[in-house]
């Protein structure tokens, strides 16, 4: 459960940074030679990066090329493989506390009498 979370999150704030340094460049004047259509094509990779899981592989779309949608498909894989990793944590977690419950219900046998030494199962 922790490890999913843990590739979930450390993929996301590096690809999110990543996105929101795209944005800031395609919306300053750092290069003033790039025409308005790339930057709108920058702004909205950018944009879609900062959106966990389904934003890298929407992203691949109007990348600029065949190694940068590999790239971002390989992001969006890690993320998702984080947040399986993460939901099967956590269902396994549920599950195994469920079980321990069970499992001490009948141990007690559900009766439970009081003696003087305190409480006898």
């Amino acid at each position: 459960m922790t490890s999913g979370f843990v590739v979930l999150g450390v993929s996301y704030l590096t690809t999110a940074l990543a996105g929101a340094l795209v944005v800031d460049g395609a919306r300053n004047d750092f290069s003033r030679d790039v025409s308005s259509y790339e930057r709108a094509r920058q702004e909205a990779i950018g944009l879609r990066l900062l959106v966990p899981v389904v934003g890298p592989f929407v992203a691949i779309d109007p990348a600029p090329s065949a190694a940068a949608g590999l790239g971002l498909a390989v992001v969006g894989l890690v993320q998702a493989t984080g947040l399986a990793l993460a939901v099967g944590g956590i269902a396994q977690n549920v599950k195994y506390r469920r079980h321990v419950r069970r499992r001490v219900a009948l141990r007690a046998g559900g009766a439970v009498s009081t003696s003087p030494g305190g409480i006898a199962f």
